[in-house]
């Protein structure tokens, strides 16, 4: 029986590959636990287009990354943050802190996509690189303001 595997199988296959097995293989164990559907002309072209569908989603999705990156390349992020006298962070700037400013500059991003520099922890410019799970990457600057809360 001819089947397209759904999963990757080891020692038979990998995803979408067409493979020829023997009938009790297949409906006892391939069909029956959805790991492979019966390949019929039907079925191999409703794969194809799904398989189509798939590269041209991913396309999009590299497409959109890119141009984010791009903006994000020029962006410079302010952020306040208390400090004392001496311009000294009280703790350091986590990578929620600025998933939180970038959201507010509608820029969406996982604390997964930032690579910081060394701990932040006093008042000044620093760049914070990015990679985006689409592709797309690069640095931006984050410019880390007092706010010493004086009225």
């Amino acid at each position: 029986m001819k089947v397209i595997l759904t999963k990757q199988i080891n020692g038979l296959g990998g995803i979408g590959e067409i493979k020829e097995v023997a009938d009790g293989y297949a409906r006892n164990f391939l069909l029956n636990r959805s790991l492979a559907i019966v390949a019929t002309p039907q079925a191999i072209n409703e794969w194809q287009e799904k398989v189509k569908k798939q590269e041209e989603q991913k396309r999009i999705a590299g497409k959109n990354a890119s141009a984010i990156a791009k903006k994000l390349s020029g962006l410079v992020l302010e952020l306040k943050v208390k400090t004392n006298d001496e311009k000294k962070l009280f703790g350091s700037i986590h990578k929620n802190q600025i998933i939180i400013a970038l959201a507010e500059k509608e820029y969406f991003l996982n604390a997964k996509d930032l690579i910081l520099p060394d701990h932040i922890k006093t008042v000044g410019d620093y760049f914070v690189g990015y990679n985006l799970k689409d592709g797309g990457s690069g640095k931006f600057k984050l410019r880390v303001i007092s706010d010493t809360g004086n009225k």
